[in-house]
């Protein structure tokens, strides 16, 4: 049996809704695979952002196959929000 590789990564959170809640960083785990093709992910970097005069510590990639995985997409991925489709 294949085991499926994990990464545990840093994300900033807004919320699932339309209007955005207040910035919080989500510590997630998501496969090490890009969703849309099966390439491998980049390496998680650590990196921080500015956000309402707030500085927060996240992890950002970039993957080699050049899809970008945005960070309302990898928040469903991970089970954090509900999917697009699901929502009210």
């Amino acid at each position: 049996m294949r085991r499926v590789e994990e990464m545990t990564v840093r994300i900033p959170d807004y919320g699932p809704g339309l209007h955005a809640g207040p910035l919080t960083v989500t510590t997630i785990t998501v496969k090490t695979r890009c969703p849309v093709c099966g390439g491998p992910r980049g390496k998680p970097t650590p990196t921080l952002r500015g956000a309402y005069g707030r500085t927060h510590e996240i992890d950002v990639w970039t993957n080699a196959c050049g899809h970008v995985d945005l960070n309302s997409d990898v928040l469903i991925e991970a089970g954090v929000h509900p999917p697009y489709k699901d929502r009210i």
